[in-house]
C-alpha cells in the first residue's frame, strides 16, 4: 500500500514538473511571439501656443501638447518661460480619456486658460498653476472660444454646434442651444455689447448666426439660397465691432443680431483666442513668439529690439499615434504617424525602430495609405491629396529642392483630401490611391501616377460612384481594380448613399462595370483582399466579414467577426501572405481565414488592442498599439 501511494506520488510529482515545463515553455513561446518595439515617435503635436505674463511678470509660454497614450490620446499643458525654457507641465486631470484632442483655446481678460479636451470643459489658473474647473458636458468638443463683455465664457462645440457658456465668478456651466441644425463647425465666435452672440460655422453650407443670449433665439445672417460650401468668419474688430462673412459673401458689421454691409472689417482686436496648432505671438514688452516647434523642443523668441535668440525645452511623451505599416524593400517596415507626421523604419532583424523625420508641407497630417512599388514607398498624405515618393535608398530628406526625399509627385485637392487607401498595380507603372473629399463635400476620386513617365490623371467621383468614397482598393488577377466604399462625409458634408458597396473597375477604360452591395447596412467597406483563386474578401465597418466571387458576381460568403472587436483603420485589416495564406487583425485578434471553406480561426488573442496595421515581414505581423510598434511571428523567416 505504501509502495503504491509512492509510486502515484512520484508520478504526480513528474506530470507536475512536465506541466510546468510546458507552461514554461509556452511562456518562452508567447514572449518570443510578440515583441513590443517601442515607440515609434517619442514626440508630441502642439495643438496651439498663447503668450501671456504670469503673475510675477515673466513672460510665459501656454502651449497645450498632444500625444498617444495606451493608445487614446492625452493632452497637457506645457507652461514655459519664455526667458530661460524652463519647463513645467500639467496633465490633462482625466487619464485614459478618448478623444482628447483640443481645437481651440483661450486666455481671458481675468488671465484664466481654457480649452476643451474632448467633451470636458476645463479651466486652468494661470496664477495658481493648477487645473481649477473641469466638467464633462457630453456634448461634443469646442472649436471656437470668446469671451463676453461681462467675462462670460463662451463655446461652440463639434459635431452639433452647441452653444456653452461658462460663468467663471458663479462657476456654473450651461447649454443655451444649438447654433446650427445640420452643420459641424462653429469656428469662429464673437459677442457685441447689446447681448447677442455671433458664430461663423461650416463647411458643407457655410453660415453666419446671431443668437439672443436673453433670449436664447437664435437668427441665420445668410440666405438659404446663397449658403455655399465653406465656412462662415467672425470677428471682433480693433474699432469694438463684430464682423462677419458668409462663404462668397460681402462683409458685414454684425449688431443686435442684424446686418450691415460694410467695404471692409476692422482688423481683428488683439484676444488671446485661437484655433488649434496657431500661435497668438505678442508679449506687452513688445517681444514675440517668432517659432516654436514642439517635436523638436526649441522655440525662437524676437525681442523688442528685432534680436532673436533660440531657446531649448523639454517635456514627456508617450509619442504620436501610429496611423498605417506597411512591408517595404530590405526587410522594413515602414509607417506613418500623425499628430504630428513622422514617418519611421522597423528592421525587421533586429527589431530596432528608426524615426526618419516629418514633412513641413504635411505638418499634423500623415501618410494614411502606403504603397511599395520597387525600392519607393509611395505615400498618399492628409490634409493636402498629396502623393509622396519615398526612395528608400537614400536618406530622409524635408526639402523644397529637386534632391528633396520624399518627393511630393502630385496633388489632388480637394478630391481627395483625406486618402485611406493606396495601391502599387500590378503592371508595375502605376500607383493609384483614393479616399474622402475636402471640408464640406462628399464622395472622393481616384488618382492614377504612372511612376515611369511622371504623368497622372484623375478619376471623379461622379466618374465611379456618386456620394461614395473609395476607402479600400486591390487590383483583381485580370488587372481590373476592386474598390470598397464609404458613405461617410467626415470633413462636414452631407451624406447622400445609403449603403456601401464594392465596384469592379475595368482597367483600361477606368470605367466602373459592376457594383454591388455586399452586407447589408454597412457604411463602410473596411478593407478588402483578393485571395489566391481571386476571389475578395471583405470586412465592413460593422465586422461583418464577406467573399466576393467576380466570376459570378455574387457574394460567395457572409460571417460575422464582430466576437473580436472591429477592423482597425480604412484597408489595414486583411493581409494575404506569400503562401496564400490569408489573415485578418483586429482590435483584440489575429485570425486565420481558410481560403477554401472560408472559415476564421482565431490565432491568438493580442496583449493590447491593436489601433493600426499591418505589415507581413519575415515571418512576423507588424502592427500598432497607439504610439507603439508590436509584431507577432506567425512563421519561420
Amino acid at each position: 500500500m505504501i509502495d503504491r501511494i509512492s509510486i502515484l506520488g512520484v508520478a504526480v510529482i513528474v506530470l507536475g514538473l512536465l506541466g510546468a515545463a510546458r507552461c514554461l515553455a509556452q511562456e518562452s513561446e508567447s514572449e518570443d511571439a510578440f515583441i513590443d518595439h517601442g515607440i515609434a515617435a517619442p514626440v508630441s503635436e502642439s495643438r496651439g501656443t498663447i503668450a501671456t505674463l504670469d503673475r510675477d511678470g515673466t513672460p510665459i509660454m501656454l502651449a497645450v501638447a498632444y500625444d498617444i497614450y495606451k493608445g487614446l490620446g492625452r493632452a497637457s499643458l506645457l507652461v514655459i518661460d519664455a526667458r530661460t525654457g524652463a519647463t513645467e507641465q500639467y496633465w490633462y486631470p482625466k487619464e485614459d480619456a478618448p478623444n482628447a484632442a483640443n481645437y481651440c483655446l483661450m486666455v481671458s481678460s481675468a488671465d484664466r486658460f481654457y480649452l476643451m479636451t474632448g467633451d470636458v470643459f476645463l479651466e486652468f489658473d494661470i496664477a495658481q498653476r493648477q487645473w481649477s474647473f473641469a466638467k464633462d458636458m457630453q456634448l461634443g468638443t469646442a472649436m471656437g472660444f470668446t469671451e463676453g463683455p461681462d467675462g462670460t465664457i463662451y463655446a461652440a462645440t463639434y459635431p452639433d454646434c452647441h452653444l456653452i457658456a461658462f460663468n467663471p465668478k458663479t462657476r456654473d456651466i450651461a447649454h443655451l442651444g444649438q447654433l446650427d441644425p445640420a452643420e459641424h463647425y462653429p469656428m469662429t465666435l464673437a459677442t457685441d455689447a447689446a447681448g447677442w452672440f455671433y458664430a461663423g460655422i461650416g463647411t458643407a453650407r457655410g453660415n453666419l448666426v446671431a443668437f439672443n443670449l436673453e433670449t436664447k433665439q437664435c437668427r441665420p445672417l445668410v440666405d438659404e439660397a446663397a449658403r455655399q460650401t465653406g465656412t462662415g468668419h467672425v470677428h471682433k474688430g480693433e474699432d469694438g465691432h463684430v464682423y462677419g462673412q458668409a462663404p462668397g459673401g460681402p462683409w458685414l458689421r454684425l449688431l443686435e443680431g442684424k446686418t450691415a454691409p460694410v467695404e471692409k472689417a476692422s482688423p481683428k482686436a488683439d484676444v488671446k483666442n485661437i484655433l488649434w496648432g496657431a500661435v497668438s505671438r505678442g508679449f506687452p514688452d513688445g517681444s514675440t513668439i517668432a517659432a516654436l516647434d514642439m517635436p523638436g523642443k526649441s522655440f525662437d523668441i524676437v525681442d523688442a529690439q528685432g534680436v532673436r535668440s533660440t531657446h531649448t525645452f523639454e517635456y514627456k511623451s508617450a509619442g504620436a499615434g501610429i496611423t498605417s505599416l506597411i512591408a517595404g524593400p530590405g526587410n522594413t517596415v515602414y509607417g506613418s504617424t500623425c499628430h504630428p507626421f513622422r514617418f519611421f523604419a522597423c528592421d525587421a532583424a533586429t527589431g530596432a525602430l528608426e524615426n526618419l523625420g516629418g514633412l513641413r508641407r504635411v505638418g499634423g497630417g500623415n501618410f494614411c495609405g502606403l504603397a511599395v512599388l520597387g525600392s519607393t514607398v509611395y505615400g498618399a498624405a492628409y490634409c493636402g491629396g498629396w502623393l509622396y515618393a519615398f526612395d528608400t535608398t537614400k536618406p530622409w530628406k524635408d526639402s523644397d529642392d529637386e534632391d528633396a526625399n520624399p518627393r511630393m509627385v502630385v496633388q489632388y485637392n480637394p478630391e481627395i483630401t483625406r486618402p485611406r487607401t493606396a495601391l502599387a498595380h500590378p503592371d508595375g507603372k502605376h500607383v493609384l490611391f483614393a479616399g474622402f473629399p475636402g471640408y464640406g463635400h462628399v464622395g472622393g476620386g481616384v488618382g492614377i501616377y504612372n511612376a515611369e513617365t511622371g504623368e497622372s490623371s484623375l478619376l471623379k467621383n461622379e466618374d465611379i460612384l456618386p456620394g461614395h468614397s473609395t476607402i479600400t482598393l486591390k487590383a483583381l488577377p485580370d488587372g481590373n481594380l476592386i474598390g470598397g466604399t464609404s458613405i461617410n462625409a467626415p470633413g462636414g458634408g452631407h451624406t447622400v448613399a445609403k449603403t456601401a458597396r464594392l465596384y469592379v473597375m475595368d482597367w483600361a477604360t477606368r470605367k466602373v462595370v459592376f457594383d454591388i452591395e455586399p452586407v447589408p447596412d454597412a457604411t463602410e467597406i473596411n478593407c478588402i483582399e483578393v485571395g489566391p483563386a481571386g476571389k475578395v474578401y471583405g470586412i465592413t465597418n460593422t465586422a461583418q466579414f464577406f467573399v466576393f466571387d467576380p466570376e459570378s458576381r455574387q457574394i460567395a460568403h457572409r460571417g460575422d467577426l464582430h466576437g473580436h472587436n472591429g477592423p482597425l483603420r480604412p484597408d489595414q485589416s486583411l493581409i494575404l501572405a506569400s503562401d496564400g495564406r490569408m489573415y485578418a487583425l483586429l482590435n483584440q485578434a489575429l485570425l486565420e481565414i481558410s481560403t477554401s471553406n472560408y472559415e476564421a480561426r482565431q490565432l491568438v488573442s493580442l496583449p493590447a488592442p491593436a489601433t493600426a496595421g499591418f505589415g507581413l515581414c519575415a515571418g512576423r505581423v507588424y502592427y500598432a498599439v497607439g504610439s507603439r510598434v508590436w509584431s507577432y511571428r506567425i512563421g519561420e523567416e
